[in-house]
């Protein structure tokens, strides 16, 4: 929250983000030996998915995040958008 006053682990810091929407993409589950041809798959389909189809752009002043890694759900990733 806003307000928080807990510590904060070495080597992390608190930042204050604005509120966004994201589209996330998830691959397929893959085997973990085939990680990076997994990754991949998803940018590429990131790069040549049309977005403004949807009315919505890329929001490029708010950062995009990957989950945790885990083959068996596929990898994840997700982007900020905007309404055009």
């Amino acid at each position: 929250p806003e307000n928080y006053c807990g510590q904060v682990p070495d080597g992390y810091e608190l930042i204050d983000l604005p509120s966004c929407h994201y589209m996330v993409f998830q691959g397929e589950p893959y085997d973990d030996k085939d990680f990076c041809e997994a990754i991949g798959v998803v940018q590429k389909a990131i790069k040549n998915y049309k977005i403004e189809t949807t009315g919505y752009t890329w929001d490029n002043t708010n950062p995009r995040f990957q989950y945790a890694p885990m083959g068996e759900r596929g990898y994840i990733e997700a982007l900020a958008i905007k309404k055009l």
